[in-house]
């Protein structure tokens, strides 16, 4: 895999209240995001063979989850899917994104006893909506469309 992150630069710097603004630039390209939180995952689609960086971010005056991201060697964009969903979230929620490897039967009608497994891989987030009830947003990297679907409460 190519370095995702080759062409980004992230500089933090205190500001009023204790917020932390990262400046992220790739190339002439400049973005300020005003955040507490931040989680970013870099992978390989399994879909389009190439690398993917995304970005999550609390943004500061909706106290939404927000995306931008990155395909191999392109710009930098706002994740148009992820962020028509109201991913609201509370002000004491962490925030965490990973890519999963999930190992699913595929029904074989000939037998039982020799049954066939195939890998997907899932990229999920993790946030609170309210104090102590964590929730994941999640989309299945195989597939040609991009779907998020969310599970709430997933630790009652």
């Amino acid at each position: 895999m190519t370095n995702p992150l080759q062409d980004v630069t992230a500089i933090v710097t205190p500001v009023a209240n204790q917020d932390i603004v990262f400046h992220i630039t790739k190339d002439g390209d400049h973005r300020k995001i005003s955040c507490y939180l931040l989680a970013a995952v870099a992978y390989k689609n399994p879909h389009t063979d190439q690398d993917e960086v995304r970005v999550y971010y609390v943004h500061q005056n909706s106290l939404t989850v927000r995306e931008i991201r990155r395909t191999g060697d392109g710009d930098w964009y706002e994740g148009q899917v992820f962020n028509q969903q109201s991913t609201d979230i509370a002000t004491t929620s962490g925030l965490t994104a990973n890519v999963v490897a999930i190992r699913t039967r595929v029904f074989n009608g000939n037998c039982d006893h020799d049954p066939v497994y195939k890998t997907e891989y899932q990229l999920k987030v993790y946030y609170q909506r309210k104090p102590d009830v964590l929730n994941v947003s999640y989309s299945v990297l195989s597939q040609s469309d991009e779907n998020w679907a969310t599970r709430n409460g997933v630790n009652q």
